[in-house]
């Protein structure tokens, strides 16, 4: 099992070792991705949902006919962060440096959901299968 926290530790303290984990570990998860979604079409399955972290740093959402991107206020993130005790204030920091900016992301979706609360991302999830066309 991989222990996260010596991993974002260890990543941090050489930005290039990330780079290196990067290289080997994005080619699998694209041919895992490109799996689930060959099996998908072959199966014939009309909605295929996949959460894929760094989907616009990666050029992952090539592969995909929509894309949605869950938005919460920047100092919601943070907070929820904090409250689940894995990172540092600094950790925090360098891994939305490492992200596309939330703007960005929203601008370059199909679809944004804000997951200001449990509730809302329902309510606007469910709106948003209710009122999109599936093949």
């Amino acid at each position: 099992e991989v222990d996260r926290a010596v991993l974002r530790q260890w990543t941090i303290a050489k930005p290039q070792r990330l780079r290196q984990i990067e290289a080997v570990i994005h080619p699998l998860v694209w041919d895992m991705a490109k799996e689930t979604i060959d099996s998908a079409y072959q199966d014939e399955i009309s909605l295929l949902v996949m959460e894929i972290p760094l989907l616009f740093e990666t050029g992952m959402q090539r592969f995909a006919d929509a894309v949605a991107v869950t938005f919460v206020a920047p100092r919601i993130a943070r907070e929820r962060v904090m409250a689940r005790g894995t990172m540092t204030d600094r950790q925090f920091e360098t891994v939305c440096a490492r992200q596309m900016a939330d703007e960005d992301k929203m601008r370059l979706a199909d679809y944004v959901i804000s997951t200001e609360s449990r509730e809302t991302a329902q309510v606007e999830v469910e709106s948003l299968l209710a009122t999109t066309r599936l093949p």
